[in-house]
């Protein structure tokens, strides 16, 4: 069974409850403040990747996740290892006011700045940008596949989007569902008919479980799947587990490098040593506090100038 959903404007440690913040006041030397910030995170999507919420979300940065134990550096560092390869990507989570999108949106600063944005326009997308895109260059973002509002995505048009990844574009999007196999039985199942050979073309299967304790929600990145396999045959490694009891990421990114690497088109001892060298960059990010937009951004752009792995 799912979790209760969370009260929009209920308290919380991250993602998505808090109120949005007011622009705030800038410093006698011009300096923009932390609320100024969060106000141009939010305007960096569409008004309609955040779904018309009754209260506005609180973007945050995959440091500040971190720091409130949505996951770990470990589990971080997998994903940017994945999304700057443009691997596809599905954030799934069985109540509303999970944080799929504040999660999935923190993790696209870790795509690369040359990669081509493409907001999916829900029940209204024709895909007419596929003439003029090149696929090898392009992520596709969708916020979500259901039913629920015309922003989304549903039917016929959600076979076509994983068609289009199955011509290389890179995919990220959202759904409701509990587990991974929830969500390949959700996806392989009528109006939507999307075949296993179509899904495969997927990276990594990223699941938020949302559970109450001593008075507050928690949101944590419960697991993180790498599918395999094709139409008959797909299946997938556990590369991530969440411990509920001590509150724990246990990734097994060393026992699972070899297919991981295969997957990302590297191979198993620069993934292991990228993931190592990431984890310990965002590491010292959360200690130093140096969690917002500018310095997660800069420490990234950093990074990647460095020709580290």
């Amino acid at each position: 069974m799912p979790s209760p959903s969370p009260r929009a404007g209920e308290e919380s440690n991250e993602s998505g409850t808090r109120p949005f913040p007011r622009a705030g006041e800038r410093g006698a030397g011009g300096e923009r403040g932390p609320d100024d910030e969060r106000v141009a995170l939010f305007r960096e999507h569409p008004p309609a990747w955040w779904a018309w919420p009754w209260r506005l979300p609180r973007p945050m940065t995959v440091a500040e996740l971190i720091a409130a134990g949505s996951l770990d550096a470990q589990v971080a560092a997998l994903f940017w290892v994945a999304l700057e390869r443009r691997a596809s990507l599905l954030v799934v989570a069985g109540p509303n006011g999970a944080g799929k999108t504040v999660t999935l949106s923190a993790l696209l600063d870790f795509l690369d700045p040359a990669v081509e944005r493409r907001y999916v326009q829900g029940m209204a997308e024709d895909f007419a940008f596929a003439a003029t895109t090149n696929p090898a260059t392009t992520y596709l973002l969708c916020n979500e596949i259901s039913d629920h509002l015309p922003i989304y995505l549903w039917g016929r048009r959600v076979r076509r989007l994983f068609e289009l990844v199955a011509q290389g574009y890179g995919l990220a999007a959202t759904l409701h569902a509990d587990s991974t196999l929830e969500t390949l039985d959700f996806l392989r199942a009528p109006p939507l008919d999307v075949p296993g050979a179509l899904l495969a073309q997927v990276a990594l299967v990223a699941t938020i479980a949302v559970v109450r304790r001593d008075g507050r929600w928690l949101r944590r990145v419960s697991g993180v799947d790498l599918l395999q396999g094709g139409s008959a045959e797909l299946s997938y490694l556990s590369l991530s587990t969440w411990h509920r009891k001590g509150d724990t990421h246990v990734t097994e990114v060393e026992t699972y490098a070899e297919p991981l690497a295969r997957r990302l088109g590297t191979s198993p001892v620069v993934l292991r040593a990228a993931v190592r060298a990431r984890a310990r960059l965002l590491d010292d990010l959360v200690a130093r506090g140096a969690t917002g937009p500018s310095a997660v951004r800069a420490a990234l752009a950093a990074y990647r100038a460095s020709g580290a792995p």
